[in-house]
Protein backbone atom coordinates (compact mmCIF):
# COMPACT_ATOMS: atom_id res chain seq x y z
CA UNK A 1 0.00 0.00 0.00
CA UNK A 2 1.27 3.07 -1.25
CA UNK A 3 1.83 7.12 0.47
CA UNK A 4 0.76 10.05 -1.49
CA UNK A 5 1.24 13.30 0.56
CA UNK A 6 0.92 15.96 -2.47
CA UNK A 7 -2.20 15.74 -4.88
CA UNK A 8 -4.63 18.34 -5.78
CA UNK A 9 -8.73 18.11 -6.77
CA UNK A 10 -10.59 20.74 -8.46
CA UNK A 11 -10.90 23.05 -5.34
CA UNK A 12 -7.83 24.59 -6.45
CA UNK A 13 -6.13 23.65 -9.56
CA UNK A 14 -6.86 19.81 -10.42
CA UNK A 15 -9.46 18.53 -12.74
CA UNK A 16 -11.39 15.93 -10.20
CA UNK A 17 -13.79 16.09 -7.16
CA UNK A 18 -11.79 15.44 -3.97
CA UNK A 19 -14.35 11.58 -4.02
CA UNK A 20 -12.60 11.12 -7.30
CA UNK A 21 -9.48 11.76 -6.55
CA UNK A 22 -9.52 9.74 -3.18
CA UNK A 23 -11.42 6.79 -5.91
CA UNK A 24 -8.25 6.83 -8.55
CA UNK A 25 -6.15 6.82 -5.97
CA UNK A 26 -7.25 3.44 -3.94
CA UNK A 27 -7.43 1.86 -7.65
CA UNK A 28 -3.80 2.75 -7.36
CA UNK A 29 -3.06 1.33 -4.26
CA UNK A 30 -2.33 4.38 -2.52
CA UNK A 31 -3.90 3.77 1.35
CA UNK A 32 -2.28 6.97 2.85
CA UNK A 33 -3.43 10.12 0.97
CA UNK A 34 -3.20 14.00 1.54
CA UNK A 35 -4.95 16.41 -0.77
CA UNK A 36 -3.06 19.42 -0.94
CA UNK A 37 -4.92 22.33 -2.81
CA UNK A 38 -3.52 25.72 -3.43
CA UNK A 39 -5.10 27.92 -0.88
CA UNK A 40 -8.10 26.25 -0.24
CA UNK A 41 -9.74 23.54 2.79
CA UNK A 42 -12.49 22.24 0.34
CA UNK A 43 -11.19 18.78 -0.24
CA UNK A 44 -10.41 17.95 3.29
CA UNK A 45 -13.64 20.17 4.55
CA UNK A 46 -15.65 17.62 2.54
CA UNK A 47 -13.87 14.18 4.21
CA UNK A 48 -15.24 16.01 7.23
CA UNK A 49 -18.31 16.29 6.42
CA UNK A 50 -18.94 12.94 4.19
CA UNK A 51 -16.57 10.60 6.40
CA UNK A 52 -18.60 7.88 4.83
CA UNK A 53 -17.23 8.50 1.13
CA UNK A 54 -13.61 7.56 2.77
CA UNK A 55 -12.88 4.53 1.15
CA UNK A 56 -12.37 1.39 3.23
CA UNK A 57 -8.69 1.07 4.92
CA UNK A 58 -7.50 4.28 3.28
CA UNK A 59 -6.80 7.55 5.55
CA UNK A 60 -7.02 10.81 4.64
CA UNK A 61 -4.13 13.44 5.80
CA UNK A 62 -6.11 17.20 5.84
CA UNK A 63 -3.64 18.78 3.68
CA UNK A 64 -3.20 22.56 2.24
CA UNK A 65 -0.30 24.10 -0.15
CA UNK A 66 -0.15 27.71 0.46
CA UNK A 67 1.30 30.10 -1.81
CA UNK A 68 4.57 32.00 0.03
CA UNK A 69 7.00 34.33 -0.72
CA UNK A 70 10.66 35.04 -0.65
CA UNK A 71 12.97 37.61 -1.85
CA UNK A 72 13.49 35.90 -4.61
CA UNK A 73 10.07 34.99 -5.71
CA UNK A 74 7.49 32.50 -4.82
CA UNK A 75 7.76 29.45 -2.12
CA UNK A 76 5.18 26.78 -1.41
CA UNK A 77 4.22 25.29 2.02
CA UNK A 78 2.64 22.30 2.33
CA UNK A 79 1.01 22.02 5.60
CA UNK A 80 -0.63 18.16 7.31
CA UNK A 81 -2.96 17.43 10.22
CA UNK A 82 -4.04 20.39 11.45
CA UNK A 83 -7.84 21.15 12.48
CA UNK A 84 -10.01 22.37 9.10
CA UNK A 85 -12.04 24.39 11.02
CA UNK A 86 -9.33 26.56 12.81
CA UNK A 87 -10.60 29.96 12.23
CA UNK A 88 -7.29 31.91 11.53
CA UNK A 89 -6.46 29.96 8.92
CA UNK A 90 -9.81 30.13 6.90
CA UNK A 91 -10.17 33.41 7.22
CA UNK A 92 -6.54 33.60 5.49
CA UNK A 93 -7.25 31.46 3.01
CA UNK A 94 -10.50 33.23 1.99
CA UNK A 95 -8.57 36.42 1.75
CA UNK A 96 -5.91 35.00 -0.16
CA UNK A 97 -8.82 33.29 -2.34
CA UNK A 98 -10.53 36.96 -3.31
CA UNK A 99 -6.39 37.99 -4.31
CA UNK A 100 -6.57 35.17 -6.64
CA UNK A 101 -9.74 35.82 -8.11
CA UNK A 102 -8.80 39.72 -8.86
CA UNK A 103 -5.31 38.81 -10.23
CA UNK A 104 -6.99 35.71 -12.53
CA UNK A 105 -9.21 38.82 -13.56
CA UNK A 106 -6.06 40.49 -14.98
CA UNK A 107 -4.78 38.06 -16.60
CA UNK A 108 -8.33 37.70 -18.32
CA UNK A 109 -8.89 41.43 -19.31
CA UNK A 110 -5.31 40.91 -20.29
CA UNK A 111 -5.39 37.79 -23.07
CA UNK A 112 -9.21 39.41 -23.93
CA UNK A 113 -7.60 42.73 -25.14
CA UNK A 114 -4.47 41.46 -26.44
CA UNK A 115 -5.66 38.53 -28.18
CA UNK A 116 -9.62 39.34 -28.87
CA UNK A 117 -10.33 36.40 -26.77
CA UNK A 118 -13.88 36.34 -24.93
CA UNK A 119 -15.59 34.19 -22.65
CA UNK A 120 -18.83 33.97 -21.83
CA UNK A 121 -20.27 35.98 -18.79
CA UNK A 122 -21.41 32.65 -17.19
CA UNK A 123 -17.98 31.43 -17.03
CA UNK A 124 -16.46 34.09 -15.66
CA UNK A 125 -19.08 34.57 -13.29
CA UNK A 126 -18.24 31.20 -12.19
CA UNK A 127 -14.49 32.68 -11.73
CA UNK A 128 -15.74 35.64 -9.41
CA UNK A 129 -17.93 33.50 -7.41
CA UNK A 130 -16.46 30.22 -7.24
CA UNK A 131 -16.07 28.81 -3.54
CA UNK A 132 -12.70 26.82 -5.58
CA UNK A 133 -9.34 28.82 -5.30
CA UNK A 134 -9.62 29.53 -8.65
CA UNK A 135 -5.84 30.02 -10.92
CA UNK A 136 -4.49 30.23 -14.22
CA UNK A 137 -4.69 26.77 -15.12
CA UNK A 138 -8.88 27.58 -14.94
CA UNK A 139 -8.06 29.97 -17.66
CA UNK A 140 -5.98 27.06 -19.51
CA UNK A 141 -9.05 25.03 -19.85
CA UNK A 142 -10.87 27.17 -20.81
CA UNK A 143 -8.78 28.09 -23.73
CA UNK A 144 -8.50 24.38 -24.57
CA UNK A 145 -12.63 24.46 -24.39
CA UNK A 146 -12.45 27.59 -27.01
CA UNK A 147 -10.00 25.56 -28.77
CA UNK A 148 -7.14 28.39 -29.07
CA UNK A 149 -4.74 25.35 -27.32
CA UNK A 150 -4.52 22.04 -27.74
CA UNK A 151 -3.14 21.74 -24.12
CA UNK A 152 -2.43 23.65 -20.39
CA UNK A 153 1.33 23.67 -21.04
CA UNK A 154 0.44 25.36 -24.53
CA UNK A 155 -2.27 28.09 -22.84
CA UNK A 156 0.64 28.72 -20.70
CA UNK A 157 3.52 29.30 -23.01
CA UNK A 158 1.36 30.86 -25.79
CA UNK A 159 -0.90 33.20 -23.12
CA UNK A 160 -0.96 33.01 -19.75
CA UNK A 161 2.99 33.28 -18.97
CA UNK A 162 3.08 36.45 -21.23
CA UNK A 163 -0.42 37.90 -19.30
CA UNK A 164 1.06 36.75 -16.25
CA UNK A 165 4.11 38.83 -16.74
CA UNK A 166 1.97 41.99 -18.05
CA UNK A 167 0.08 41.94 -15.08
CA UNK A 168 3.23 42.34 -12.92
CA UNK A 169 2.57 38.33 -11.34
CA UNK A 170 -0.10 39.39 -7.92
CA UNK A 171 -1.48 36.37 -8.75
CA UNK A 172 1.37 34.29 -7.10
CA UNK A 173 2.68 36.47 -4.74
CA UNK A 174 1.20 35.05 -2.08
CA UNK A 175 2.08 35.27 1.79
CA UNK A 176 5.43 35.89 3.36
CA UNK A 177 6.69 32.46 4.33
CA UNK A 178 6.96 33.12 8.01
CA UNK A 179 2.78 33.81 7.92
CA UNK A 180 2.21 30.78 5.90
CA UNK A 181 4.50 28.60 8.90
CA UNK A 182 2.55 30.27 11.70
CA UNK A 183 -0.91 29.51 10.00
CA UNK A 184 0.04 26.10 9.97
CA UNK A 185 1.77 25.82 13.11
CA UNK A 186 -1.40 28.03 14.83
CA UNK A 187 -4.24 25.20 13.73
CA UNK A 188 -2.08 22.35 14.94
CA UNK A 189 -0.34 21.29 11.85
CA UNK A 190 2.83 20.27 10.44
CA UNK A 191 4.40 22.87 7.80
CA UNK A 192 6.86 20.94 5.26
CA UNK A 193 8.76 22.86 1.97
CA UNK A 194 7.31 21.79 -0.92
CA UNK A 195 9.40 20.53 -4.61
CA UNK A 196 12.85 22.71 -3.30
CA UNK A 197 14.07 22.23 -6.61
CA UNK A 198 11.49 24.55 -7.75
CA UNK A 199 13.19 27.38 -5.98
CA UNK A 200 15.98 27.18 -8.22
CA UNK A 201 18.35 28.84 -5.29
CA UNK A 202 21.90 28.86 -5.25
CA UNK A 203 23.60 26.09 -2.83
CA UNK A 204 24.28 28.65 -0.04
CA UNK A 205 21.01 30.52 -0.24
CA UNK A 206 18.78 27.58 -0.12
CA UNK A 207 20.77 26.42 3.10
CA UNK A 208 20.48 30.00 4.48
CA UNK A 209 16.49 29.98 3.44
CA UNK A 210 16.30 26.54 5.23
CA UNK A 211 17.93 27.40 8.45
CA UNK A 212 15.74 30.62 8.26
CA UNK A 213 12.45 28.65 7.99
CA UNK A 214 13.43 25.80 10.43
CA UNK A 215 13.79 28.63 12.95
CA UNK A 216 10.28 30.26 12.23
CA UNK A 217 9.04 26.13 12.60
CA UNK A 218 9.42 24.65 9.31
CA UNK A 219 9.41 20.97 10.11
CA UNK A 220 9.58 18.70 6.89
CA UNK A 221 10.86 18.83 3.76
CA UNK A 222 9.24 17.86 0.23
CA UNK A 223 12.02 14.80 -0.34
CA UNK A 224 10.49 12.58 -2.80
CA UNK A 225 8.18 14.60 -5.97
CA UNK A 226 8.07 14.40 -9.34
CA UNK A 227 10.17 16.51 -10.70
CA UNK A 228 12.92 15.55 -8.88
CA UNK A 229 15.84 13.17 -10.24
CA UNK A 230 17.20 10.34 -7.99
CA UNK A 231 20.07 12.77 -7.30
CA UNK A 232 17.97 15.14 -5.80
CA UNK A 233 16.43 13.36 -3.62
CA UNK A 234 19.54 12.25 -2.36
CA UNK A 235 20.78 15.43 -1.78
CA UNK A 236 17.18 16.24 0.04
CA UNK A 237 17.44 13.28 2.29
CA UNK A 238 20.94 14.16 3.09
CA UNK A 239 19.49 17.97 3.97
CA UNK A 240 16.83 16.17 6.03
CA UNK A 241 18.91 14.24 8.21
CA UNK A 242 21.34 17.31 8.60
CA UNK A 243 18.22 19.79 9.92
CA UNK A 244 16.43 16.73 11.50
CA UNK A 245 13.75 17.52 9.40
CA UNK A 246 10.44 15.17 8.81
CA UNK A 247 10.84 13.72 4.91
CA UNK A 248 7.76 14.01 2.98
CA UNK A 249 6.64 13.23 -0.75
CA UNK A 250 4.17 13.04 -2.95
CA UNK A 251 3.52 12.92 -7.22
CA UNK A 252 1.80 16.29 -7.09
CA UNK A 253 -1.06 14.42 -8.96
CA UNK A 254 -4.02 16.89 -10.96
CA UNK A 255 -5.22 15.14 -14.15
CA UNK A 256 -4.69 14.19 -17.17
CA UNK A 257 -5.80 17.53 -18.63
CA UNK A 258 -3.67 19.98 -16.17
CA UNK A 259 -0.36 17.94 -15.50
CA UNK A 260 -0.90 14.32 -17.54
CA UNK A 261 1.87 12.94 -17.11
CA UNK A 262 1.89 12.87 -13.55
CA UNK A 263 0.33 9.43 -11.94
CA UNK A 264 -0.19 8.53 -8.61
CA UNK A 265 2.72 7.31 -6.78
CA UNK A 266 5.32 9.20 -8.93
CA UNK A 267 7.95 10.47 -6.54
CA UNK A 268 11.40 10.85 -9.01
CA UNK A 269 11.67 11.87 -12.32
CA UNK A 270 13.90 9.11 -13.95
CA UNK A 271 13.78 6.20 -11.45
CA UNK A 272 10.72 4.45 -10.07
CA UNK A 273 10.51 4.72 -6.13
CA UNK A 274 7.35 3.31 -3.98
CA UNK A 275 6.79 5.23 -1.06
CA UNK A 276 5.53 2.38 1.36
CA UNK A 277 7.18 5.09 4.29
CA UNK A 278 7.60 7.91 4.99
CA UNK A 279 8.83 9.79 8.72
CA UNK A 280 6.00 12.53 8.03
CA UNK A 281 3.34 10.03 8.27
CA UNK A 282 4.39 8.27 11.16
CA UNK A 283 4.75 11.56 13.12
CA UNK A 284 1.19 12.15 12.10
CA UNK A 285 -0.26 8.88 13.20
CA UNK A 286 1.18 8.83 16.66
CA UNK A 287 1.08 12.53 17.14
CA UNK A 288 -1.90 14.70 18.00
CA UNK A 289 -3.00 15.37 14.20
CA UNK A 290 -6.36 15.04 12.28
CA UNK A 291 -5.72 11.55 10.40
CA UNK A 292 -9.25 10.85 8.82
CA UNK A 293 -10.77 7.38 8.67
CA UNK A 294 -13.89 6.03 7.79
CA UNK A 295 -13.85 3.96 11.14
CA UNK A 296 -13.15 7.25 12.98
CA UNK A 297 -16.30 9.14 11.77
CA UNK A 298 -14.47 12.02 12.50
CA UNK A 299 -15.83 15.15 13.24
CA UNK A 300 -13.70 17.96 14.40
Amino acid sequence: MLIDMHTHSYYSDGDYSPAKVVLLAKNRNVSTLSITDHDALGASLYFLKNPILIPSGMEIIPGIEITGKIPNGPVHILGYGFDVYNKELNDAMKLQAQKRKNALLDVYNYIKTEYDICFSDDEINEVINSERSMGKTDLAKLLIKYRKVETVSEAFSKYLNKAHVMTKGNFDKGLPFQECLELILNAGGIPVLAHPKTLKLEKLEFLRLLEEMKDCGLKGIEVYHSIHTLSDINYYLEIANKYNFLVSGGSDFHGNIAKPNIKFGVTCKDKDIVLEGLSIVDELRIGSYKVLKKSAGLKL
